[in-house]
């Protein structure tokens, strides 16, 4: 919300210009602060597919199982989702990995395996430089993910001499606090290794209690 009431929309702007409005920022304010909100596709340098590849990987692997061959592939995902369009394949991620694996467990091992021995890119590096960064590092030391992988906390331990928090549980939350020193990492979907939120109905919306957290949280940034 704005000061209005309203609902705020996401203002769009280049690289150049963000990088000059943050650095004005936090060079001049001295309470100003930032939260980084990363998503899949910070990952794909390290060799972590994006979920438009993952999807059309796992539909192949699904129409395998149904039919016996991958043969048509397009066409039969078209039947199988009537509103399939190959170039927006991340939109049925949720649909399509319950279908191909069919209890919390074997899709835990699968994200696990997408994720496990990907070392952090040129990216992940910069960012956590930003983050332990001596002056300027208490503006910006927060990160939103809804990833699984560890590749921050990970760039953060291979670049830093700071050690992150990294909460990757919703049962974890209320260690959250805007007046931490150290980095933060929060893992909205969960993490690989501990009960990962994959689902239609597990993404759909966060829990009551984190959603209570982060209001709290981000009203201070």
């Amino acid at each position: 919300m704005d000061d209005t009431g309203s609902e705020k929309t996401l203002k769009q702007m280049g690289v150049a210009e963000f990088v000059r409005r943050f650095k004005r920022d936090i060079e001049e304010c001295e309470d100003s602060r930032f939260v980084f909100f990363i998503g899949a596709g910070c990952s794909i340098s390290s060799g972590v597919p994006g979920a438009n590849e993952l999807v059309k990987m796992w539909l192949r692997n699904l129409k395998k199982l149904r039919t016996g061959d991958d043969a048509n592939l397009e066409q039969w995902a078209k039947k199988e989702y009537t509103d399939y369009d190959e170039s927006q394949a991340a939109k049925h991620y949720g649909k399509v990995i319950q279908e191909l694996f069919l209890n919390s467990e074997t899709r835990q091992r699968e994200i696990e395996r997408l994720t496990d021995e990907k070392d952090p890119g040129f990216g992940y590096a910069v960012l956590a430089k930003l983050m332990s960064h001596n002056d300027f590092g208490s503006h910006c030391n927060a990160v939103l993910t809804v990833n699984f992988d560890d590749l921050i906390a990970d760039a953060l331990y291979l670049y830093t001499n700071k050690k992150p928090l990294v909460i990757v549980h919703e049962s974890l939350v209320g260690f959250v606090r805007s007046t931490r020193k150290r980095p933060l990492v929060l893992k909205l979907h969960g993490d690989a290794r501990l009960e990962p939120k994959n689902t239609e109905s597990e993404t759909n919306e966060l829990s009551e209690s984190v959603k209570k957290v982060l209001k709290n949280f981000l009203a201070e940034t």
